[in-house]
């Protein structure tokens, strides 16, 4: 959990790892935009999306005016922690 400090509201965040095949299934069809906003992904082919790599450059290529500083924290955590977080389960990361 955060708290967004200048909206002193509470945001329960989390990351999600999905197999690629897994990815490609539940994302089919997502949208471009909606009354939210645009959705930021990698390209798109034949409709469907494709996921950005989650890299340094990718974070730091992310709008940061349209990111909460509790999402952006987030990201940043789980990029140092991404060894862990990509291992198998029961593993443990060296």
């Amino acid at each position: 959990m955060a708290l967004e400090p200048l909206h002193l509201a509470v945001c329960v965040l989390t990351v999600a790892v999905f197999e690629p095949r897994t990815f490609d299934t539940v994302f089919a069809e997502a949208v471009e935009e909606n009354d939210e906003g645009s959705v930021i992904s990698g390209r798109r082919a034949d409709g469907a999306v494709v996921g950005l790599p989650f890299t340094e450059a990718s974070v730091a290529d992310l709008p940061a005016d349209r990111m909460s500083s509790p999402a952006a924290g987030l990201l940043r955590l789980a990029l140092r922690h991404q060894e862990m977080l990509l291992a198998p389960p029961g593993a443990t990361p060296g």
